[in-house]
């Protein structure tokens, strides 16, 4: 077996990964779907990541690694780093986590994910958030943010620990970096989520300059996909979501927007009120209510 063709980053293939290796080349130069049910240590992630790569350098595809886990990031990182070596081929990977999780703003990963998209966005919008502001221009990166790009690529692949750090010394934002370097990469490596959730694959397939039919998907333990994809789904409405919808009514004169707002608001808290929780106290499923 010519080990090169499948960009297989090992010396020797183990026992039923010689026929993965094969039906995943095939499948993907084929646009078919793959199911795999494979035990823990078979090297799924060797057997899978090398084929589907092989086949989108070839055909200037980009390969999308979809996991929920931190460690998966890691193995997926650390097989591209091989097959690189091994290979002499240039691989630009982008490791991109949830946007709050990258954010140098302080205290930002204490707020909830939805409140956190509204507050990244005001702050751009309003041009106040200073490492954006110091990554792009309108809609040009500035000559720093193309520096730092530029260097992170040729430096290899990088987990988005380190793009952080990389950026925070330079006051750039670490997420809108690794988009940046998402648009020019063979591999993404990212949540269930940037796929699966569809507003949010429409604005980052969109934002790197991709469609559906350029990428390749490898989903990670995808028997957590169907609970996950549900998750996604699932929309939560907070008080502090209003209230600041009342501020906007308000700041452009939608009076009677913001009086509908309002009850709603009355209505919300009277049902938190109704619930007995305090903020911070759990009820006995263990869920954590947060009154605002």
């Amino acid at each position: 077996m010519n080990l090169a063709e499948f960009l297989f980053p090992h010396d020797t293939v183990r026992n039923i990964q010689d026929a993965l290796l094969q039906q995943v080349k095939a499948i993907v130069e084929n646009k078919g779907c793959l199911v795999v049910h494979a035990p823990t240590g078979l090297g799924k992630t060797a057997a899978t990541l090398g084929p589907a790569l092989s086949v989108a350098l070839q055909e200037g595809k980009t390969v999308f690694f979809l996991t929920s886990r931190h460690t998966q990031h890691q193995i997926a990182l650390e097989t591209a780093r091989q097959i690189s070596r091994r290979y002499s081929r240039k691989i630009v990977v982008a490791d991109v986590i949830g946007k709050k999780w990258m954010c140098l703003q302080q205290g930002a990963e204490q707020l909830y994910t939805r409140d956190f998209f509204e507050y990244c966005k005001a702050l751009r919008e309003d041009g106040k958030c200073e490492y954006y502001e110091n990554l792009y221009k309108g809609n040009k990166i500035t000559p720093r943010g193309s520096k730092l790009v530029s260097h992170l690529m040729q430096a290899g692949p990088m987990s988005s620990e380190e793009i952080n750090t990389f950026a925070g010394r330079e006051n750039l934002c670490p997420y809108y970096t690794s988009l940046k370097i998402a648009g020019s990469a063979t591999l993404v490596i990212s949540d269930y989520y940037y796929i699966f959730a569809p507003a949010v694959a429409d604005s980052f397939l969109n934002r790197i300059g991709r469609e559906m039919e350029d990428i390749i998907v490898i989903v990670d333990e995808a028997h957590n996909l169907p609970a996950r994809a549900r998750e996604l789904l699932s929309y939560r409405l907070s008080s502090s979501m209003i209230n600041r919808a009342i501020a906007e009514a308000d700041k452009f004169g939608f009076r009677e927007t913001s009086a509908i707002l309002a009850q709603l608001l009355d209505v919300l808290n009277r049902y938190a009120g109704g619930i007995g929780s305090r903020p911070g106290s759990q009820d006995r499923g263990g869920r954590l209510y947060q009154v605002f």
